[in-house]
């Protein structure tokens, strides 16, 4: 299992089932060997002090991997959670959506059925005798189904029969909007945007904007989710206090065209605000190495030189704190030189 397949697991569980894990696997030296999705079956709260641990309210989880069942604590599992009142215990919310669910369900079979059946290429026939055999009525049905299945346009109708067509309008009973209704509450309930699902048609401008609201309103809480448990779970003490942290790369959501994202990166490094280096490794390009090149414009200078009267077009200048450490200095040396009676 690559990464990418391990971290996909994760998350499509927690949205499904409410809650996922990822199983902390360690050696003896407690160093972590691997991480490996499983379904969370149960959990315990030990209220009565009968588990041995350091912590006031003990939780033990129950989890099921393949065929194996075992039991641990938080501490060997990287959580994720999807909608939770009380911090534990989570609902999925596909189970608030279970109506909507249904009926979206039901709209596909019924459109299915239909395009099984033929939609609305059926025939009504009407008999003048009145037939109550339901053999009888079989053979009839039989022999205007051959009739009607010939490969030719048209075919002929015995006497004292009527045949008409059978029109189901879907338009008339407003199926296509109350399964977009559907569709869109569905959606709405897992924050994906209208665009995602191609029912809006956008540019390049709208669909970064997209992007960007995707990224905060859905996406971010579970990457800072992850990420929160990652750094406490993954991470040593001592790795964290030397600053070490797991993060996303979100910059791959916000990429824009060649030309938005040049004039950036350029206005950043002709800024100072990226080094060269920096600028490289966000564009996939070989790195300079050394020292960092930061660049700053010509006509840039820092406060703190303009302050002391260190720049270059300020020679002659006396700055007020020059002015103060000039008077400072003829005061000193007259308290030294003094009078033969000082």
């Amino acid at each position: 299992m690559t990464a990418i397949d391990c971290i996909k697991s994760f998350v499509a569980r927690a949205k499904h089932e409410g809650i996922s894990a990822l199983y902390i696997n360690r050696d003896k030296d407690s160093n972590v060997v691997g991480l490996y999705p499983v379904e969370i079956t149960n959990i315990i709260i030990d209220n009565a002090g009968l588990l041995r641990s350091n912590k006031k309210n003990k939780i033990l989880y129950e989890f099921k991997l393949d065929t194996q069942i075992g039991t641990c604590f938080e501490d060997d599992l990287i959580i994720l959670k999807d909608l939770t009142l009380d911090g534990i215990y989570t609902k999925a919310v596909r189970k608030t959506l279970r109506q909507n669910l249904d009926t979206s369900i039901k709209s596909q079979t019924y459109l299915n059925t239909l395009f099984g059946a033929g939609l609305t290429n059926k025939l009504v026939v009407q008999m003048t005798s009145d037939i109550k055999e339901d053999s009888a009525i079989k053979k009839l049905q039989d022999r205007f189904d051959r009739l009607y299945r010939s490969n030719g346009r048209t075919f002929l109708v015995p006497a004292g029969y009527n045949v008409q067509a059978l029109n189901l309008s879907l338009a008339d009973a407003q199926y296509h909007q109350l399964r977009l209704l559907s569709k869109e509450e569905i959606a709405g309930a897992f924050g994906v945007p209208l665009t995602k699902l191609g029912f809006v048609k956008e540019n390049a401008k709208s669909e970064e904007q997209d992007n960007l609201k995707f990224l905060t309103d859905t996406l971010l809480v579970i990457f800072e989710a992850i990420e929160q448990e990652m750094d406490y779970k993954l991470l040593s003490e001592t790795e964290r206090k030397q600053g070490y942290k797991i993060r996303f790369n979100i910059n791959v959501l916000l990429r824009t065209d060649s030309q938005t994202q040049a004039n950036i990166i350029n206005a950043y490094v002709r800024n100072g605000v990226y080094d060269l280096d920096m600028a490289k490794g966000i564009l996939g390009l070989e790195k300079l190495g050394g020292e960092p090149i930061i660049t700053l414009p010509s006509g840039q200078v820092l406060l703190k030189d303009l302050l002391n009267g260190n720049t270059s077009y300020q020679k002659g200048y006396k700055t007020p704190k020059s002015i103060e450490k000039e008077n400072k200095k003829d005061t000193l040396e007259e308290v030294k030189g003094g009078d033969e009676n000082g």
